[in-house]
């Protein structure tokens, strides 16, 4: 008896990159992965000649580069400034909720008109059929 996968089963059965590439070879094409953070295994294979590798020497749009804390967690569970369980360090959080905060005051603004339609009803005075029309 064949047992038959289902979309519930807990781990995934296959790598989309190893299926591409599979796919890709079937077919006699090549295969193009792009990625700023390659898996090691990727690297890997491009460093020995596996693959191809091409390095690109700028930022797209010239875009500055991020700026990098380094949060010892350890040193802060220890002095008790980080919950033991918790997963990401303080800063790390504050910089999180600042930045949902920015994302929700730019969408609220920009759908402040959406959010608030005004509605217009009209009956035909021997229908029981309305129309109703929203604009916003």
């Amino acid at each position: 008896m064949s047992r038959q996968y289902k979309q519930n089963d807990p781990a995934p059965r296959y790598h989309a990159r190893n299926a591409a590439l599979m796919l890709a070879r079937m077919h006699g094409a090549r295969a193009l992965l792009g990625s700023a953070t390659p898996s090691l295994e990727t690297y890997y294979l491009a460093r020995t000649g596996r693959y191809g590798l091409v390095t690109l020497t700028e930022r797209y749009g010239a875009a500055p580069e991020p700026e990098i804390v380094l949060v010892d967690t350890k040193e802060m569970r220890r002095k008790r400034r980080m919950k033991f369980d918790a997963l990401l360090s303080p800063q790390l959080r504050e910089a999180i909720d600042g930045a949902l905060a920015e994302a929700d005051r730019r969408s609220s603004s920009a759908t402040d008109a959406a959010t608030r339609p005004s509605w217009s009803v009209a009956r035909a005075a021997t229908s029981r059929v309305a129309l109703i029309a929203m604009s916003a």
